[in-house]
């Protein structure tokens, strides 16, 4: 039976996810001008061990190489750094939304991380402006079960102003194969855009719904957007290893599913009695 295990965080524990078909993911500055838009509001979950502050009051930004695991030199982003732990959406004032499990009580508090925009290929530090603190989680809910509710909303040490908030669609209107947009950072690489996915199953029952946007851990909260540009879903789970040992050579390479895996958003429906 195929493991099923929610895509957590990939430095501590085992994680699953997948590329469907091609690897569909670009930089952000390839996408499209309206995913561009969106991404300016989509900030990466850092942990503070990995933000130093510099002289002038800048911010370096460090990580583990994913040639430290191995990964093939010739393979899409290979020479990028492993520097997020998760993805997440500004949703207006001085709040942002990301999956439930990229908090937890034991190493993942909220005084663990900073919340960075504007992480994209080739940024090399950030203005304060940029960077935020986690002070207070509003609302979190996580079903350990790995099917249902997987949803947080973190309140930021200020508001954010330089930015658009992203507009959530809170009913849960998706239907079979409408298509889909994904922005994040995968495997905590600096931020990926994937425009080509689409709803393949919907469970209203678990408020989520089955998709084919290539993803990975540490796209854990990375907002799912509709072709309208609305955001209707937070990436919480999926199958697949992240990486896989090439049959010829003794590198990793991006897993690709092998048509039996699958990703999955949380719709935001939960929210309508929390916003």
């Amino acid at each position: 039976m195929q493991l099923l295990l929610i895509i957590l965080l990939f430095i501590s524990i085992p994680v699953y996810a997948s590329i469907f078909d091609t690897d569909d993911r670009v930089d952000t500055k390839f996408s499209s001008h309206e995913s561009q838009e969106l991404a300016r509001s989509v900030p990466a979950l850092i942990p503070k061990r990995n933000v130093t502050r510099l002289p002038d009051g800048r911010y370096k930004l460090s990580g583990t190489p994913l040639s430290t695991y191995g990964i093939c030199s010739d393979e899409a982003f290979a020479e990028e750094s492993i520097v997020a732990n998760c993805s997440a959406s500004f949703i207006g004032g001085d709040k942002i939304l990301t999956a439930g499990h990229c908090l937890n009580p034991d190493n993942h508090t909220c005084e663990t991380y900073n919340v960075v925009f504007d992480y994209v290929k080739g940024a090399e530090t950030f203005d304060a402006s940029q960077v935020y603190h986690c002070k207070k989680v509003l609302f979190r809910e996580f079903d350990e079960t790995l099917v249902g509710i997987d949803l947080a909303i973190i309140q930021l040490d200020r508001k954010v102003s330089d930015r658009e908030p992203i507009e959530l669609d809170l009913e849960q209107n998706l239907r079979l194969n409408d298509p889909l947009t994904l922005i994040g950072y995968p495997l905590g690489i600096s931020q990926k855009v994937v425009e080509t996915g689409k709803v393949t199953s919907l469970d209203k029952k678990n408020v989520s719904f089955h998709h084919d946007l290539d993803s990975f851990s540490v796209n854990s909260g990375s907002p799912i957007f509709s072709i309208e540009g609305k955001q209707v879903g937070v990436m919480v789970r999926g199958t697949g290893a992240n990486l896989d040992r090439s049959s010829s050579r003794s590198c990793e390479g991006w897993h690709v599913d092998n048509g039996k895996g699958f990703s999955a958003g949380n719709d935001l429906s939960p929210l309508k009695d929390v916003l």
